[in-house]
């Protein structure tokens, strides 16, 4: 229920930010990820919702909500930063910064829970197609390929540790006109 709650609040706070004027992003992505610890068995597969909104199309507030799952981790995050967006024709690099909250799942075969884990990402969009400016909802869609590294914070018995990712979305921008 907890899940379904997060996603309605960011759609209400997309929502609204797009209803005053303002833009936003979305983005669906999937990828892999692996720990730079090398405990065994830590890679899996990272599916993650990214979106984001303001009044400036190049520095955003953003949230998150990011599903581990494979091997030894099975992690739900949910997280909030800041997205630093280029607004260049075609291709615009980005960089997230900020936390992943709070992450439950099982990591060793045992319940763990996390708080405040920072991350850092940094990638490129390339714009795949534009809507006329008469459509002002939806102005664009990209696709984006990101890495980035994380720390994992645990208060269960797991050791906290470091994470690298890679990363593929795709994404549309709202009432932001695409250039």
């Amino acid at each position: 229920m907890g899940i379904a709650k997060s996603i309605i609040a960011g759609l209400v706070f997309l929502a609204a930010t797009v209803g005053i004027g303002c833009g936003g992003y979305a983005q669906i992505g999937a990828g892999f990820t692996d720990n730079l610890t090398k405990f065994a068995g830590r890679a899996s597969g990272q599916a993650q919702y990214q979106m984001g909104g303001g009044t400036n199309p190049n520095l955003m507030p953003d949230g998150m909500l990011r599903l581990r799952v494979g091997g030894d981790v099975q992690e739900l995050g949910v997280g909030a930063g800041i997205c630093v967006r280029g607004t260049g024709p075609g291709v615009s690099p980005f960089a997230r910064a900020g936390i992943t909250a709070l992450q439950i799942g099982a990591t060793d075969g045992r319940f763990s829970i996390g708080l405040f884990g920072p991350f850092l990402e940094a990638g490129v969009a390339f714009d795949i197609g534009k809507l006329p400016d008469a459509i002002r909802r939806v102005t664009s869609y990209f696709i984006a390929l990101h890495g980035g590294i994380g720390y994992d914070v645990r208060f269960t018995s797991q050791p906290n540790e470091g994470y690298w990712l890679v990363a593929l979305a795709f994404g549309w921008r709202f009432g932001i006109r695409a250039r």
